[in-house]
Order: structure tokens, then C-alpha cells, then sequence
């Protein structure tokens, strides 16, 4: 017997198929297509960190590159807020490696 969370999520899944947060494309599972995990530019090792004149530090998980910023106006001015999930696990996941607990 089905759960009524999974009746729910099937229906929803049904209505609004998940799409790619990046390109759109129909999507099983995840928040990505493997096209757009291949595209992202994940940044690495001690430039994941960076200082400033006008900032104390600034943790970063990927490059704002042309394939990734339609996806943060999104978030950010048209009410996507359920790409809070996947952003938030990227800063969290990029706090850990980076060693920069919060302030």
C-alpha cells in the first residue's frame, strides 16, 4: 500500500513534473540533469575562500558562470524558493571542506 506522502508526491510529480533547476529539462530524480552537473564549476581547494576589502570572507561553491546565474535570479526575484535545498546543501557542503565554520 502506498504512503499517503508518496500518493502525494506521485500526484504532485504528475501535475509539475521536476525539471532541472538549471536548463529545465524533465528530470527523474534530483535537482540537476547530468548535462548541467557536468557544466558546473565547482570551485576547489584555497580559492574556495576569499577575503576583501569590503567583505570579511566569502565561502563559495561554485563560479557564477553564464550557466548557473538564470538559475539564482530565479531564486532570488521570481519566488523559486524551493532551490533553497540544493543551494543551502552547497554552502553547507562548502563551509565543511573549506573549514570556515560560521562567523
Amino acid at each position: 500500500m502506498m504512503h499517503l506522502q508518496n500518493y502525494g508526491k506521485t500526484v504532485l510529480d504528475a501535475l509539475y513534473p521536476p525539471k532541472c533547476y538549471l536548463c529545465g529539462t524533465l528530470l527523474e530524480d534530483g535537482a540537476l540533469c547530468q548535462h548541467c552537473k557536468a557544466k558546473l564549476l565547482v570551485v576547489d581547494g584555497d580559492r574556495r575562500v576569499q577575503y576583501g576589502t569590503h567583505f570579511d570572507r566569502c565561502v563559495s561553491y561554485c563560479f557564477y558562470t553564464d550557466h548557473i546565474k538564470p538559475a539564482f535570479h530565479r531564486y532570488k526575484f521570481n519566488g523559486h524558493y524551493h532551490y533553497s535545498r540544493l543551494f543551502g546543501q552547497w554552502m553547507a557542503e562548502a563551509l565543511a571542506e573549506s573549514g570556515e565554520g560560521p562567523l
